[in-house]
């Protein structure tokens, strides 16, 4: 080794122990116990979404695309089902038939349908429930009728579904039974049409052809 060499050499380790803190005070390399050597850490490696959450993911920018559309728009029609279900249309409707052949509730582009378990509130205080009198339904459910739609949202761990309509005043599913929330919403103007349900705890994008609950 030559003179000059032999000085590189020396500068070289005197300055190793500088940069070496720099690069541990910026997080790029961690201290190794030992020897006073350092280790090189690999950045964080995303996490890949599974197969499951993929599907969720795509069903909520589709739900919220779909709840969007909606916002402004008046409710077309409100109907009972059997028992305590409830149904919303909206969007043009269309005459359907029952399987006896007479005419049925008309249809919309869209519909939103809670088999039970549901409330209706406003700022002040639940208005009635699925569970309340049934005498209080037709009044609150009336207060629904030919409003225009503020938005149309997810709540809880296990989704269920708000609409809320200019009053304000809101309708909620509100499951509680057990199995999965009673719910679903169709959307006709998709070819094929477009179900969200709830499985397995999770928002389902299907075409109909799966079980519902």
């Amino acid at each position: 080794m030559t003179i000059e060499q032999a000085a590189r050499a020396r500068l070289t380790a005197k300055a190793a122990p500088q940069w070496i803190a720099a690069l541990t005070g910026a997080g790029i390399v961690q201290p190794m116990e030992g020897a006073g050597t350092t280790s090189m850490s690999a950045p964080p490696i995303a996490a890949v979404p599974s197969v499951g959450q993929s599907r969720t993911m795509e069903a909520t920018a589709a739900f919220e695309s779909l709840a969007a559309s909606l916002s402004g728009q008046p409710i077309s029609h409100l109907w009972r089902g059997y028992g305590s279900a409830i149904f919303f249309e909206f969007g043009e409707l269309s005459p359907r038939p029952r399987r006896d052949g007479l005419p049925a509730n008309r249809q919309g582009q869209v519909s939103l349908g809670v088999e039970w378990s549901w409330r209706v509130e406003d700022d002040s205080g639940i208005l009635c429930g699925s569970w309340s009198d049934e005498a209080l339904w037709d009044q609150s459910l009336a207060r629904l009728r030919d409003r225009r739609i503020e938005s149309l949202t997810l709540f809880g761990k296990l989704p269920e579904v708000e609409l809320a309509m200019e009053g304000p005043i809101r309708f909620l599913s509100f499951s509680t039974t057990d199995g999965q929330p009673q719910w679903h919403l169709l959307d006709r103007r998709r070819d094929p049409e477009h179900w969200y349900t709830v499985s397995e705890g999770r928002l389902r994008l299907g075409d109909g052809t799966e079980p519902r609950f």
